[in-house]
C-alpha cells in the first residue's frame, strides 16, 4: 500500500483528493498524545457509553447486547490499562458516538484546525467542507464489522496497535450488503471475524495494514473496510464530508427520526446488530 512518512497537512490534503487509501506514518499532532493516561486525566469524569453483552432469554435485545455507562475514567482503568476482556463475543467498545468526550475544553484544543466547517489547516482535499471526529477507545478484540462509509475517512492510530483489511468499492455485490438502513454506511451481513467467509467474499482481493501509533489510514468515500485493534487501542477518525455527503445525509436522517424512510428497517431501532460487535 502507498505510503508517506511525516507528510505535512499540505501534502495530505493532496493525497486525500485521491480515490486510493494510504497509510501516513510519523503523525506528531496534538491529538496524537491522546494516550489512555491522559484522556483520563483531562476527561476522566465524563460519562461513556459502550456495549456490553448481556445475554438474557426472551429479553428485548435478541443478539444480547445492551448499552453500560460509567465514567470514562473507570472505563480506562478496568479495560484498557488492565485490558480485562469482555464476555464473549465482543468486547467492551467506547465508539464514535461519545460526542460528549470532545467537547472537554483541553481535548477540543488539540482538534483546532483539523474539524470544523472548512478547517483551516485541514487534512482532506478541496471538495471537502465539514469534518467531524470520533473517538474508538477500548481493549484488545475490539472490532468494527465489515462496512463501508459513505464519505471519506481518515483513522488516527494514537495507542496500541489496530489491523485494518480494505475491499475495494467496485466489489460491493460481493460484501453481502444489508438492506437495513445505517447512518452515513452500509453494513454487510457477514461478520468477517467471526464465521467463516462465503466464496463469494472469500475470493475478492483485500489489502490488510497494521497501523501503530503515529500512523494514520486514509479510507476513500465507500471502500469497504473492516478492523479489529490487536492491543489495547486509543484511535480517532476523521470524517470528511462533502457538500452531497451532507445533503444526503441530513435528509435521509431527518425523514428516518419522521419514520418516513425505512424506520424499523434499520440497525438503530429494528432490532438488528450494528457493525461493531
Amino acid at each position: 500500500m502507498f505510503h508517506v512518512d511525516h507528510p505535512s497537512r499540505a501534502r495530505l490534503r493532496i493525497e486525500t483528493a485521491r480515490p486510493r487509501p494510504f497509510v501516513a506514518r510519523g503523525i506528531d499532532w496534538p491529538v496524537m498524545s491522546w494516550t489512555p493516561e491522559r484522556l483520563a486525566a483531562l476527561a476522566g469524569d465524563v460519562t461513556v457509553r459502550y456495549l456490553v453483552y448481556d445475554p438474557q432469554p426472551g429479553g428485548r435485545n435478541e443478539d444480547g447486547l445492551r448499552t453500560e455507562a460509567v465514567p470514562l475514567r473507570a472505563f480506562i482503568e478496568r479495560h484498557v490499562l488492565q485490558n480485562t476482556p469482555g464476555p464473549s463475543p465482543i468486547a467492551p467498545y467506547v465508539d464514535e458516538y461519545n460526542h460528549r468526550l470532545l467537547q472537554v475544553p483541553r481535548l477540543r484544543a488539540d482538534l483546532q484546525g483539523l474539524v470544523g466547517v472548512r478547517p483551516r489547516d485541514g487534512v482532506f482535499g478541496p471538495r471537502v467542507v465539514y469534518v467531524r471526529a470520533h473517538p474508538w477507545i477500548g481493549p484488545a478484540n475490539t472490532r468494527s464489522g465489515l462496512h463501508r462509509d459513505h464519505n471519506a475517512g481518515l483513522l488516527l492510530q494514537v495507542h496500541g496497535r489496530k489491523r485494518v483489511y480494505l475491499w475495494s468499492p467496485s466489489r460491493e455485490g460481493d460484501m453481502h450488503p444489508s438492506q437495513r438502513f445505517e447512518s452515513q454506511a452500509t453494513i454487510s451481513e457477514v461478520d468477517v471475524f467471526g464465521q467463516e467467509l462465503p466464496d463469494d467474499l472469500a475470493m475478492v482481493p483485500r489489502l490488510s495494514v497494521v497501523l501503530g501509533p503515529g500512523d494514520a489510514l486514509f479510507i476513500p468515500s465507500r471502500m469497504w473496510h473492516a478492523a479489529r485493534s490487536l492491543e489495547p487501542s486509543v484511535s480517532i477518525s476523521l470524517s470528511g464530508y462533502t457538500p452531497y455527503d451532507l445533503a444526503e445525509f441530513g435528509a435521509h436522517d431527518v425523514l428516518h427520526r419522521l419514520h418516513l424512510y425505512r424506520w424499523g428497517e434499520c440497525a438503530c431501532h429494528g432490532g438488528g446488530r450494528r457493525y461493531w460487535w
